[in-house]
């Protein structure tokens, strides 16, 4: 349940509708959360008081007296005004309409919009209405009813109230649509091509502010509208100065002898690492593209390219694989050999099961006698230190064997239980573990 921060004595109004984002009497935005205890606010609770907090019993204001809407800008405002205006009236019409409209009244007025705006244009028809093509198809063929929240957007966009959509004829509402059907304004930020100006604006300002920095290495046009949240064309085609700038001093930095040592050393790096990565990723390191890699270092990034492609080579995958078998101690497990060459343990156990089984036996038998060996290890430190307890005249317990030892988990494991068991009974103690 949201509600309007007000101060203390002022009337309160609550609502539960996600479509409302804002009190239309007091015209500021509605919050989920108490001020004082910070937990949401749920819609019905076992003990609750109009204005109050269910958790906390806090009053759902502030004393601030803040009066100034929470929103980005006018046109949100006038959004969320329309908004109100228009539940209201479908709210006031429920009640006294005894017949709800029918579901074939939408895709009437869809097809209406599509033949009036568009041309018949399906595609064209969803960058205005910001729908995906698929999603305006189902709404067409009566595969789907639209959310309550996408029926305000296209009201909105078209200046039509959702009443007169949904129960008046869509041949009486055909004469008063715009007749310029290209001059919809977009005013919800998507991901759609249709950018608001607001859009366009802030995009010239953010690569102002890029090409006033000092940023070492500069990122590509491509990284900077993928940050940004557009496709490359679209800064070209809104801010194409802006844009030459950008890949001017793009292209400019990699001529610097200090960035040709940074690139020289990352592709060194590369060639000794344990890890074979391809020259895309090393390229991604240092923030620029592979050409530039090769323009500048050919040898180095043959290389690169070289020993990634080996990978591939059935004859050297098989000798790795025949050098770990050959290990005497330490063998690594097929996972680690996967990725020491660059792939994953499915690939090795496809090609090469044999060697594969066998590194993986002989892995085996050797953890197996490493873990003999410690719980040898820690059966002869039980007898140890339990024999030099009972000298002393001490109840060798679980307890003390552990303290002495300085180990307290020496007798976690079944086997060394065991053995504490076996030699406090030659001892002659009861045991209660």
């Amino acid at each position: 349940m949201r509600h309007v921060p007000l101060p203390s004595g002022s009337s309160s109004v609550n609502t539960a509708l996600d479509s409302i984002k804002l009190c239309p009497v007091h015209h500021l935005s509605l919050e989920t959360h108490c001020p004082l205890c910070h937990k949401v606010l749920p819609h019905l609770a076992q003990r609750s008081r109009v204005g109050h907090c269910p958790f906390c019993s806090c009053w759902l204001g502030k004393d601030s007296g803040n009066t100034e809407l929470m929103l980005s800008n006018a046109t949100d405002f006038n959004r969320q005004c329309w908004i109100n205006l228009s539940i209201g009236e479908l709210l006031a019409s429920n009640s006294n309409t005894s017949n709800p409209p029918s579901k074939e009244q939408i895709p009437s007025m869809i097809k209406l919009l599509l033949d009036t705006h568009a041309d018949g244009n399906l595609s064209a028809l969803a960058r205005i209405l910001q729908l995906d093509v698929q999603v305006l198809w189902a709404y067409i063929n009566e595969r789907h009813l639209p959310h309550f929240h996408i029926l305000l957007r296209v009201c909105y966009l078209l200046s039509i109230s959702p009443l007169e959509f949904l129960t008046e004829s869509p041949r009486l509402l055909q004469t008063r649509f715009p007749s310029d059907k290209y001059e919809i304004k977009c005013v919800f930020s998507d991901k759609w091509k249709r950018i608001a100006e607001s859009d366009i604006k802030l995009m010239q300002q953010s690569l102002a502010d890029l090409l006033q920095k000092e940023i070492y290495p500069f990122p590509s046009l491509k990284k900077i509208a993928n940050d940004i949240g557009c496709h490359p064309s679209t800064l070209l085609k809104y801010c194409p100065d802006l844009c030459k700038e950008v890949n001017k001093r793009y292209r400019k930095q990699w001529a610097n002898d200090n960035a040709k040592v940074c690139l020289m050393r990352t592709l060194e790096s590369a060639l000794v690492s344990e890890k074979r990565v391809p020259l895309s990723f090393v390229a991604r390191q240092v923030g620029c593209a592979p050409e530039t890699l090769r323009k500048y270092f050919p040898d180095l990034c043959s290389a690169v390219v070289t020993r990634y492609y080996e990978r591939y080579d059935r004859d050297f995958i098989q000798k790795k694989l025949e050098d770990c078998l050959d290990q005497r101690e330490n063998i690594p497990s097929i996972k680690e050999i996967a990725v020491s060459i660059g792939h994953n343990d499915s690939f090795l156990w496809w090609h090469f099961p044999e060697l594969c089984k066998q590194i993986s036996l002989k892995r085996r038998l050797e953890r197996e006698e490493q873990h003999k060996r410690r719980l040898d290890n820690i059966c002869y430190s039980i007898t140890q230190a339990a024999l030099l307890l009972h000298s002393q005249g001490v109840y060798p317990s679980a307890r003390q064997i552990a303290q002495l030892t300085g180990d307290p988990f020496l007798l976690v494991e079944r086997e060394a239980q065991e053995m504490w068991r076996s030699i406090m009974k030659d001892l002659g103690y009861s045991t209660y573990l």
